[in-house]
């Protein structure tokens, strides 16, 4: 089912919830206050309305949509790790993505980003679509503008198939950036997008399996 969060009132989510749904935060406060609150949806923000994460350090979603800015930081102002992907579907973002914590991509589908994100505790894809040979297949992490994967490390942990990051428009990345062993492609001008992609930080890791590839 679906769930839309409307209203001028405010809304304080306490319990671990098993929806696979989308829930849509149109208006009024949201308070996240369990780490499987959204563990298996699709959370749709909006911008400009915010949400405010209570006595965790943690947060697990199916999907991450919408347009609203989010801050890794709890009510005490200590880091969250943001996890999301289990829900193998794609999503897009588009608003600021801010604060100590941290990002993880799991699951089977693509994320993309399309706003200058500040957020320092760094970037993990653990997973994306399957690959093929095919230089346009399905990305894990689209990037849409500068700085869109925040300003900490970026690694590629997946050891059993093929992660791509791709710039669907010019940016910028200036991310420390780390291969696992698996082949990592960093896409960054093919025939879909034509775009070009700047990688201003270090590239370490990986092995003669390792991919890095600019076409």
């Amino acid at each position: 089912g679906a769930v839309s969060i409307e209203g001028s009132s405010s809304l304080r989510i306490a319990n671990a919830n098993t929806l696979t749904g989308v829930v849509t935060h149109s208006r009024g406060d949201l308070t996240i206050a369990n780490e499987n609150a959204f563990q298996k949806a699709t959370l749709v923000t909006s911008y400009p309305e915010t949400i405010v994460f209570e006595g965790i350090t943690a947060l697990s979603l199916g999907v991450l949509a919408g347009d609203g800015d989010l801050t890794l930081e709890n009510s005490a102002s200590a880091a969250l790790a943001l996890t999301f992907g289990s829900g193998n579907g794609s999503g897009v973002h588009g608003g600021e993505i801010s604060g100590a914590g941290s990002i993880v991509k799991l699951g089977t589908g693509s994320q993309t980003f399309n706003y200058l994100n500040t957020y320092s505790g760094g970037t993990t894809v653990a997973a994306g679509p399957a690959q093929n040979d095919s230089a346009n297949t399905a990305a894990a992490i689209q990037v849409g503008t500068d700085g869109a994967l925040g300003q900490g490390p970026v690694a590629f942990t997946n050891t059993s198939s093929t992660s791509i990051l791709r710039f669907n428009s010019s940016a910028e990345l200036p991310n420390v950036i780390s291969l696992s062993t698996a082949p990592g492609i960093l896409n960054g001008n093919t025939t879909t997008f034509s775009q070009t992609g700047v990688l201003s930080g270090k590239i370490s890791g990986g092995d003669a399996t390792s991919t890095l590839f600019l076409d």
